[in-house]
């Protein structure tokens, strides 16, 4: 716009009415970053009360599972302990037992060596000849024979 050649009332009227909306636009403007920097730190605070929170519950539960892991590497370590405990147990009976076996072996061989064979079974319990009755329940049981006699023409006798 030109200005030369108008009334000084006129070029300062102009001039002020510039100014005036030169300056509420930068009030505007303030106005607007204002509301943007209030919008901004209300996110941001909510934001920081939000990660505090969940900072708080991360380092609650990750002092809760070292917890946890303390107590399960203990468990291992009893576990461990008691595993070696059995393992050497094991160990000791493994000796006692082929100690036993040896001593068993021994016996049998001696027993074996010292008495005839007459045809008794280790497994079946030694008789004195001389006896007041029977020593087991299958001596009280009828044999075969006994149960069934027979005739001379090899045939049963009927009761």
């Amino acid at each position: 716009m030109v200005l030369a050649g108008l009334r000084p009332e006129i070029v300062m009227d102009v001039t002020n009415r510039a100014l005036t909306f030169w300056h509420y636009q930068m009030c505007q403007e303030l106005q607007y970053q204002k509301a943007i920097n209030k919008r901004s730190c209300d996110n941001l605070t909510q934001a920081e009360e939000t990660y505090t929170t969940e900072i708080l519950k991360l380092n609650s539960r990750l002092q809760m599972e070292k917890r946890n892991k303390e107590a399960l590497e203990k468990e291992v370590e009893n576990q461990a302990r008691q595993l070696g405990e059995l393992q050497d147990q094991i160990i000791q009976l493994n000796r006692q037992l082929q100690n036993l076996m040896a001593i068993n072996s021994k016996l049998r061989c001696n027993t074996t060596s010292s008495q005839p064979d007459d045809g008794n079974d280790v497994t079946k319990p030694k008789r004195n000849k001389y006896s007041w009755g029977p020593q087991t329940l299958r001596d009280l049981r009828p044999t075969y024979s006994e149960a069934h006699p027979q005739n001379a023409s090899g045939q049963t006798q009927g009761k």
